[in-house]
C-alpha cells in the first residue's frame, strides 16, 4: 500500500471501533471549504468580499428583512461560517459512517447516495430563503453541488472497498 492510499479497515472490525471522527471531520471541512471558495470567488467578482457569508449570517441571526441591506458584517459572517462548517463537519461524519456501513454490508450501497441527495436538496431549499434577502441563488447552488462532490470524492477515496460495492450494486 502506498502512502497516498488510505488504510482499509477489516470488514470483521465492528463499525463502532472504526474512526468515524477523523475522516468525517476531514470530509466535512473539505466540503465546507469548497463551498466557501465558491462564495468568495463570486463575492470577489461582484466587488463585495464576504458579502455572501455576511448576508447569510445576518439572515440567520436577524431574519431576511435585516439581511436585505447588508453588504458586509464581520460578526454575522463569523457566526455564519461557524454554523456553516459545523453543519458540513456533521454531514462529513455521517457520510463517513455510511461508507463504513457499505463496507460492512453491500446491501447498504444506496445509503450514501440518498444522504448526498438529501444534503443537496436541503441546501437548495435553504438557499430559497436567501433569495428573500436579495442574494442570487446560482452561486449558492453551485457551492452546494461542489461541496457535496468534494466531500463525496474524499469519502470515496478513504473507502475504496465501499466504492467498489457502490459501483457494483449501483449497476455501473
Amino acid at each position: 500500500m502506498s502512502s497516498s492510499e488510505p488504510p482499509v479497515p477489516s470488514s470483521s472490525e465492528p463499525i463502532g471501533a472504526r474512526p468515524v471522527l477523523p475522516s468525517g471531520i476531514e470530509a466535512g471541512l473539505l466540503g465546507g471549504a469548497a463551498v466557501a471558495v465558491i462564495f468568495l470567488a463570486r463575492d470577489l467578482l461582484a466587488g463585495a468580499p464576504m458579502q455572501t457569508p455576511s448576508v447569510l449570517g445576518t439572515m440567520m441571526l436577524q431574519g431576511p428583512e435585516a439581511a436585505r441591506t447588508v453588504t458586509s458584517a464581520a460578526g454575522a459572517a463569523i457566526a455564519y461560517n461557524a454554523v456553516h462548517f459545523a453543519v458540513w463537519v456533521l454531514a462529513g461524519m455521517y457520510g463517513n459512517l455510511l461508507m463504513y456501513q457499505v463496507e460492512a454490508s453491500a446491501s447498504n450501497w444506496y445509503r450514501p447516495w440518498v444522504a448526498a441527495c438529501l444534503l443537496t436538496v436541503g441546501c437548495v431549499l435553504a438557499s430559497a430563503r436567501a433569495s428573500a434577502a436579495g442574494l442570487p441563488q446560482m452561486h449558492l447552488w453551485l457551492g452546494t453541488l461542489v461541496g457535496v462532490a468534494v466531500m463525496g470524492w474524499f469519502l470515496g477515496w478513504r473507502h475504496p472497498r465501499a466504492m467498489q460495492r457502490i459501483r457494483r450494486m449501483g449497476g455501473e
